[in-house]
């Protein structure tokens, strides 16, 4: 009895101990696929891919669109969508103005920068430079420069040129037109002209305080309009339903 008893109080705690261990391993193993499934839904990134599927429940404290696409959730920020929006319409329709110079003006390039030019015209004018060809003339000669672009508030020069010319040579574009979100834009943008742009998105833009009506936030930053009708709720909410 003394025997059986005593094996049983040895036994009793590695049994309990075991027990434990399974316990714990069990535990882990669970925190771990929760934490693999957690890593996977912080992970999910909103892509103007799913914009069609988006469901806009309504605005949130005058700065917040409270959106879903099944039984995710999305907070956006309605300045910095509108913003988006605003400056990749600016990007792929503005041509800037532009200012005849009043005698064509021979351009020191070099031989790259000749054959990036005569290979993207249509990028240069865009960008508000545009040029005389002359097809008889001599390499690195046959490029004369007729207008510069023109804004308000920002000089253009040579050096803008050759800068174009640099980005458009860069192994980072594909064939001298920069990869958009959606598909490739229709030019190369200069730097100085990618700020104005940004400038003038953030200032045309939906400020954060603005109540929104049913076609502004269903226009460009989010694809679908909204259906239904609008109303009023508390804590500066607005919903449609």
């Amino acid at each position: 009895m003394e025997a059986e008893e005593c094996e049983g109080r040895e036994g009793g705690p590695e049994g309990r101990e075991g027990g434990r261990a399974n316990g714990e391993k069990e535990s882990v193993s669970i925190a771990g696929r929760d934490t693999e499934a957690a890593a996977r839904v912080f992970s999910r990134v909103l892509t103007k891919s799913h914009l069609k599927r988006l469901v806009v429940l309504g605005q949130f404290n005058l700065g917040f669109i409270i959106a879903r696409i099944g039984a995710d959730v999305f907070i956006l920020d309605q300045h910095a969508c509108d913003e988006k929006y605003n400056f990749e319409t600016l990007q792929s329709t503005t041509t800037l103005h532009e200012q005849r110079l009043i005698a064509p003006k021979p351009l020191e390039l070099s031989a790259m920068e000749e054959v990036v030019i005569l290979e993207h015209l249509p990028t240069f004018k865009a960008n508000g430079f545009s040029f005389r060809v002359d097809p008889e003339a001599g390499p690195m000669e046959r490029i004369k420069l007729l207008s510069l672009p023109y804004s308000k508030g920002i000089q253009f020069g040579l050096q803008d040129i050759h800068e174009l010319a640099s980005l458009l040579g860069d192994s980072s574009f594909c064939g001298g037109v920069e990869e958009g979100a959606e598909g490739p834009a229709p030019s190369v943008r200069l730097p100085k002209i990618r700020a104005m742009f940004a400038s003038r998105a953030c200032r045309m833009s939906i400020m954060i305080g603005k109540a929104l009506t049913r076609s502004q936030v269903g226009r460009g930053a989010w694809a679908e309009p909204l259906l239904g009708r609008r109303r009023k709720g508390g804590g500066g909410r607005t919903w449609w339903s």
